[in-house]
C-alpha cells in the first residue's frame, strides 16, 4: 500500500470487516489489513463499488445505502472525515 508521501506500507491480509453503525451491521469485502496503519482507512472508491452512495458537501460527509443514510461525519480540522463503529472482522484471510 503506497501512502500520498510515496512510503510504502506491507499488506498481510484482506478479509471482511463487520462494522455496527447506528444498531445496523454492515459488512465491507476486500479490506486489506495493514499493521503499521494507526487508523483504519475507508475507500470512497470501495464505499461506491459495494452499491453506497457517498455525498460530501459543506464539510459533511453522508453514506447512504438507497434512500437511508448509513452514517454522517463531519471534517476534521486536519480534513479528515472520522467515523467511531464498532467493528470485527468477519471472514479473514491473513
Amino acid at each position: 500500500m503506497k501512502l500520498g508521501n510515496n512510503y510504502s506500507l506491507k499488506v498481510v491480509g484482506k478479509g471482511t470487516v463487520r462494522l455496527l453503525i447506528n444498531e445496523v451491521v454492515h459488512l465491507i469485502s476486500d479490506v486489506f489489513f495493514v499493521p503499521e496503519l494507526k487508523n483504519n482507512l475507508f475507500s470512497v472508491g470501495q464505499l461506491q463499488e459495494k452499491g453506497l452512495t457517498v455525498e460530501m458537501k459543506q464539510n459533511k460527509c453522508r453514506v447512504f445505502e438507497g434512500k437511508g443514510v448509513i452514517f454522517e461525519t463531519s471534517m476534521t480540522t486536519n480534513r479528515v472525515f472520522v467515523v467511531y463503529v464498532k467493528s470485527g472482522v468477519s471472514q479473514p484471510c491473513f
